[in-house]
């Protein structure tokens, strides 16, 4: 069974395996490691300036040791956050710093990605009512602040809550805008959102 980890670096998404994808799409390109540092370097500089959306599988046969030299590379760090679902299967989203985002946070001492996720979606939304139905699909995207690089898992987990409550930005954490989102709202998600969260607000707004 093929390993892999999908790994989000601007608007490129990553995936390291220990093979090539089988039916490589349009836009996307596979390349084999040839099992030096500076070579995964390159590529994730060439990944952070890329502007269009693209795929790109990086695979090596030692599935471990590609995960553990791109891991190296990279300040690791963990967050949680909430796909909350209202009675009319809309899924509650904010705008952060002008995009479509969802709720999620750092994971603080102490906490368990669960509380971490509940926390998180109660500050920045003012939704009070929430309850955790199920753990969904972890995501992992890099960034850099400064010169550091940092690749961030997150945990999301599937909630239900309720659209008579108020919503409440986070104006501290420069959040203008909170909405309850259905299909409608797709399209300006699509042009307006980080390549990372784009396939769970796809999965979890009904078309």
């Amino acid at each position: 069974m093929s390993q892999n980890y999908q790994i989000y670096i601007n608007n490129t998404a990553v995936l390291l395996s220990d093979e090539p994808m089988k039916e490589p799409g349009e836009s996307s390109v596979d390349i084999l490691w040839d099992e030096r540092k500076e070579t995964l370097v390159k590529l994730i500089e060439n990944f952070e300036s890329t502007i269009e959306r693209r795929n790109v599988t990086l695979y090596f046969s030692e599935f471990k040791k590609l995960k553990d030299v791109f891991f190296s590379l990279f300040l690791y760090l963990e967050a949680a956050g909430g796909l909350v679902k209202n009675e009319k299967e809309e899924l509650l989203a904010i705008k952060r710093l002008g995009k479509w985002d969802l709720p999620k946070g750092k994971i603080e001492s102490g906490e368990s990605p669960e509380q971490t996720a509940i926390r998180e979606v109660k500050e920045e939304t003012g939704v009070k009512q929430i309850e955790i139905i199920k753990p969904d699909e972890s995501t992992y995207h890099c960034y850099k602040v400064e010169d550091q690089r940092i690749l961030k898992k997150t945990f999301w987990f599937e909630m239900s809550g309720s659209s008579t409550e108020d919503l409440v930005p986070q104006a501290e954490e420069n959040i203008s805008e909170v909405k309850w989102c259905n299909g409608k709202d797709l399209g300006e998600i699509r042009e307006n959102t980080y390549q990372s969260l784009w396939l769970k607000f796809l999965t979890h707004i009904p078309a």
